[in-house]
C-alpha cells in the first residue's frame, strides 16, 4: 500500500511517472508460492523489467534504513515417527516403543550443542563468501547491543560477536525446529504413550544449497544412523538468490534512502528470510534491491507483528524518490 500511495503522491506533486511500473502480487508466499513459477513462465514477456524492489525491508536496531540485495532460500519439512497403532497407557512403555523418544533421538543428530549443523555433507554444499563479501561485512554496521535487547537475550549463538557474528547471520544456513507435537499437551496430566510424534523443521539456505539437496542429504543422514523409519514429508522450498550491491537497482535505492532519511542506508548482501525471488528475478534476470517500512522489532511471524506509522510514511517518501532516481532524474 505504501508503494501504491507513493505512486499516487508522485503523480499529485510532480506529475506523470517517468518510467513504467509493474506491480506483482501473489498470495502463496507462506506456502512456497507453488503456482508462481508457472505464472512467470506464461507471462515472462509482460514481467520483464530493468529492476525490482522486493517486498520486504526495515530499519535496523539503530534506526538506520537497510537495503538487501537478495535473500536466503528455504526448505521446510516435517519429520514423523510412528509407534503403536493408537495412543496407549503409559504403563506399557516398558515394552511398547515411544515415537516421541524416537523423534527426539533423530533430531539430536541434526545439530550439536555447539550450534553446528551435523547433517552428513550439508555444510560441504555451502559456498563460502568471497573476499569482496567478507570485506563488505567488515564495513557493515550491526548494533549488537540493541539486537540483544530487542530479543531479550544475553548472548548470541556460540557467543559470537563482530565479523564472525555477521558472517554466520548472512552467509550460513540454518536448521530450526519450528514446532514439535506428540501425545497429550493439554492442561493437567494424562498418562499416555503417544502413537505418533512430529516435528516441523525449516532450513534457511545459502548458495549452493537447494531444497532438493537438503531433503536428499537429510534422508541419507537419518538412514545411516538407523532412522530409516522416521518419515520425511517435504513441504515448500525456495532456492536462495543474491544480486550485486552495485546494480542499477541498488544504486537508485541507496540514493533514494539517503535523500528520504538524510543518512546513508546500510546495504546488506541479502535478507536472512526467504521468498520466491529466484522464481521471478533469477528466472527473468532482474537485479534486485529491497527496502521497506519495517523496524528491527517488527516481530515478524510473532504476536503483535507491526510497523510504525512514521516508518510507513517514510517508505512512501523513499519509494517515490526511488522511482525518480531509477528513471535517471536528479534528487537534489
Amino acid at each position: 500500500m505504501a508503494r501504491l500511495q507513493a505512486i499516487e503522491a508522485y503523480r499529485a506533486t510532480i506529475g506523470e511517472l517517468p518510467l513504467r511500473v509493474r506491480v506483482l502480487y501473489e498470495g502463496e508466499e507462506e506456502i512456497g508460492s507453488e503456482h508462481l513459477a508457472a505464472f512467470v513462465e506464461r507471462n515472462a514477456d509482460r514481467l520483464r523489467a530493468d529492476g525490482c524492489i522486493w517486498e520486504a525491508g526495515y530499519k535496523d536496531a539503530a534506526g538506520r534504513p537497510t537495503i538487501s540485495c537478495g535473500l536466503k532460500g528455504i526448505a521446510y519439512v516435517e519429520l514423523r515417527a510412528r509407534g503403536a497403532k493408537k495412543d496407549a497407557h503409559s504403563s506399557v512403555a516398558t515394552i511398547v516403543p515411544n515415537p516421541a523418544w524416537r523423534l527426539v533421538w533423530a533430531l539430536a543428530t541434526l545439530k550439536n550443542e555447539r550450534d553446528e549443523i551435523t547433517i552428513d555433507g550439508f555444510m560441504d554444499e555451502v559456498r563460502p563468501p568471497s573476499a569482496a563479501e567478507l570485506a563488505l561485512l567488515e564495513r557493515l554496521p550491526f548494533d549488537e547491543a540493541a539486537t540483544l535487547r530487542i530479543h531479550g537475550i544475553e548472548r548470541f549463538n556460540r557467543g559470537l560477536t563482530g565479523v564472525e557474528l555477521k558472517r554466520k547471520h548472512f552467509f550460513e544456513p540454518t536448521c530450526t525446529i519450528c514446532g514439535i507435537v506428540s501425545g497429550y499437551t493439554g492442561p493437567g496430566s494424562k498418562t499416555v504413550l503417544p502413537a505418533v510424534a512430529t516435528a516441523k523443521i525449516d532450513f534457511r539456505l545459502v548458495p549452493d544449497l537447494t531444497p532438493e539437496k537438503v531433503v536428499r542429504l537429510l534422508r541419507g543422514h537419518l538412514d545411516r544412523r538407523g532412522f530409516a523409519d522416521v518419515e520425511i514429508a517435504p513441504s515448500h522450498g525456495e532456492p536462495p538468490s543474491r544480486w550485486p550491491a552495485d546494480s542499477i537497482t541498488a544504486r537508485a535505492a541507496v540514493a533514494a534512502c539517503r535523500s528520504a532519511y538524510g543518512t546513508d542506508p546500510v546495504v546488506y548482501p541479502l535478507m536472512v528470510g526467504s521468498g520466491p525471488m529466484a522464481q521471478v528475478c533469477d528466472r527473468l534476470g532482474i537485479p534486485v534491491a529491497g527496502f521497506g517500512s519495517g523496524n528491527a522489532a517488527s516481530a515478524n511471524h510473532a504476536p503483535n507483528e507491526n510497523i510504525a506509522i512514521a516508518d510507513y510514511v517514510d517508505h512512501i517518501r523513499a519509494f517515490g524518490r526511488f522511482l525518480h532516481a531509477f528513471a535517471g532524474r536528479p534528487l537534489d
